[in-house]
């Protein structure tokens, strides 16, 4: 008789969708096996937590309010001439103003020039902190973090105690005035450096642990993982930590304010205008030029990000000092350093059970290839 046949008692169970779900076919000559339904997919909430939609509209309205509305302001004014028509003609004033040009260009060289500079300190800076046996780390990492305690301003005040006219390091300028260009380059590098940093350290931290095994079973060089896994895994990091430092650098208005002298930027300029000149037409058109940017690193580092997320697998691994097979600390007063001393003595630990109940299976202690135990001083398992 045919199975899948209405008049056979298998075939109404076959019919049915949920008995279907729960009967499978066995051996000739047996009786269906039947199996517990499969889990239900999980499906989202309807309610939320209680005043979440009140939160979320508050936080709507004060973003409104005190984002979008300003905005709405200064792109409004750039657009109405005198008379209040709307009219292109404070973008011509402010093109055939004198030195509104040399503002421009001084402005993205700067913003540039400073990317530059704290880019690869702070890459150099956070692979010191993730990748090496470098002691005293959380240390280290708070003085990294420390222009963050203050305003931008205080930095480039202290670069004039030690810079200025009676500054104790006037001499390593060669003759130079920490004034104008050369200052704010220094101050904004100060003040910038963290942001950079923390979004380096976690984009280090990040990278999956599986590349830098198959380098080390490879046999590839220090030099070698470096470019080939390092770089890679962390180049949206570096794109996102450029773009936070250039938009930072663009619009950052007290350090050119307090060291900058006659050096102008788009920036102070806007100051001028609007408090100094009383012209809130010139200034919301300034705002605007230097909006321009500003939005657009904004746009490219969200793509970045998406990119990020989506290159970040379910079976990515995260680095620890122990995958990396990194040089040991040679400092005896790091924990690092016995650690590392004392590691060969138990290479081996308890791994996941093959069951619940089963037998446990061992696995070596540290992540790296059979290749390196004996370079280790380690005895390869038989």
């Amino acid at each position: 008789m045919n199975p899948f046949s209405p008049s056979h008692p298998l075939g109404h169970a076959l019919g049915d969708a949920p008995a279907a779900a729960t009967l499978a076919l066995s051996p000739a000559g047996a009786s269906p096996v039947a199996y517990p339904p499969a889990p239900r997919p999980f499906t989202r909430l309807r309610g939320g937590e209680p005043g979440s939609h009140a939160l979320l509209l508050l936080a709507a309205l004060a973003l409104a309010l005190f984002l979008l509305a300003p905005l709405a302001t200064l792109f409004s004014h750039s657009l109405l001439d005198d008379a209040g028509q709307p009219s292109l003609q404070r973008f011509r004033e402010f093109l055939a103003t004198p030195g509104m040009a040399a503002a421009t260009g001084n402005t993205l060289w700067v913003a540039l020039l400073v990317t530059a500079i704290t880019l690869p300190l702070a890459f150099l800076y956070a692979y010191a902190i993730q990748r090496s046996a470098l002691p005293f780390k959380p240390l280290w990492r708070v003085l990294g973090l420390s222009p963050l305690l203050g305003p931008s301003l205080v930095g480039a005040i202290g670069f004039i105690q030690w810079f200025g006219t009676q500054g104790v390091l006037k001499s390593w300028l060669g003759g130079g005035s920490v004034y104008g260009a050369p200052g704010i380059v220094m101050a904004t590098v100060f003040a910038a450096f963290p942001h950079a940093l923390m979004i380096l350290v976690v984009a280090l931290a990040t990278a999956d642990a599986r590349l830098y095994e198959a380098a080390d079973a490879l046999g590839a060089s220090r030099w070698r993982r470096f470019t080939t896994v390092t770089l890679p895994a962390a180049r949206y990091g570096l794109i996102s930590a450029a773009l936070v430092v250039f938009a930072y650098s663009i619009s950052e208005f007290g350090i050119p304010k307090v060291i900058g002298g006659n050096f102008q930027v788009l920036a102070v300029e806007i100051y001028i205008q609007a408090v100094g000149l009383q012209n809130f037409g010139r200034g919301a058109v300034v705002a605007m030029l230097l909006l321009a940017p500003v939005l657009l690193a904004f746009v490219i580092d969200r793509q970045v990000q998406r990119r990020q997320q989506a290159s970040l697998t379910a079976r990515a691994v995260p680095t620890w000092r122990g995958r990396t097979g990194g040089a040991t600390c040679r400092w005896p007063c790091s924990w690092r350093w016995w650690r590392a001393r004392c590691w060969p003595c138990w290479p081996w630990r308890p791994g996941p059970r093959s069951s619940a109940s089963g037998p446990t299976t061992w696995r070596p202690r540290c992540a790296t290839t059979p290749t390196a135990w004996p370079r280790r001083g380690w005895a390869t398992p038989t």
